[in-house]
């Protein structure tokens, strides 16, 4: 399906659930962990972050692109938040690697490019926080790859694959993808 049927399709689906009952995110406990963590509160980034997965939740089961944006608006509250703990901190990693997937998920259904920028720089943002061997660069390399594939596909860089090679040579050296993974 191509992207404007993409964007069609999140609008119809929204549009039709837009007369039900529409469910909220998390039975409305995350809007209430926000309004427990106010502006400058040091819990804030995590309660908009734990906001933000409950609307992706919803635009999953929903998919609306409206729950999409309003997913995409409170994770990147969240992102802009979270203190600077210094230059390797995995656990506030996790805040761009979530909105990296909710960008890249909204350039698969609307097609802007400055969508799939950004996850990338996210990604590549998460990875500079996580130490080398942090478990946390098992999740984060593929989701790079993946980010970028996406984008390879779309406008056929060549400076794109070759940073997925790279980063599948990178993986599998230290030993976070089989050796059948590997082959384009």
């Amino acid at each position: 399906m191509g992207r404007v049927q993409n964007h069609a399709r999140l609008d119809e689906v929204g549009e039709r659930l837009d007369g039900a009952a529409r469910p909220q995110p998390a039975e409305g406990q995350g809007d209430e962990a926000v309004k427990l963590a106010p502006p400058g509160h040091k819990d804030r980034p995590g309660a908009l972050n734990n906001l933000g997965i409950a609307w992706q939740e919803r635009c999953h089961r929903t998919l609306s692109l409206p729950d999409l944006e309003q997913a995409v608006a409170i994770t990147r509250e969240a992102v802009a938040l979270s203190p600077d703990q210094g230059a390797h901190d995995p656990a506030r990693a996790g805040r761009p690697a979530n909105l990296a997937h909710l960008l890249k998920w909204r350039f698969e259904a609307v097609g802007r490019p400055a969508d799939i920028d950004e996850a990338i720089g996210l990604v590549d943002e998460a990875l500079r926080i996580v130490p080398r061997h942090h478990p946390k660069r098992a999740e984060l390399l593929p989701q790079l790859v993946t980010h970028l594939q996406e984008r390879f596909d779309t406008y056929r860089g060549l400076e794109d694959m070759r940073r997925i090679l790279d980063l599948e040579r990178l993986m599998e050296a230290d030993g976070l993808v089989p050796e059948h993974g590997r082959g384009r």
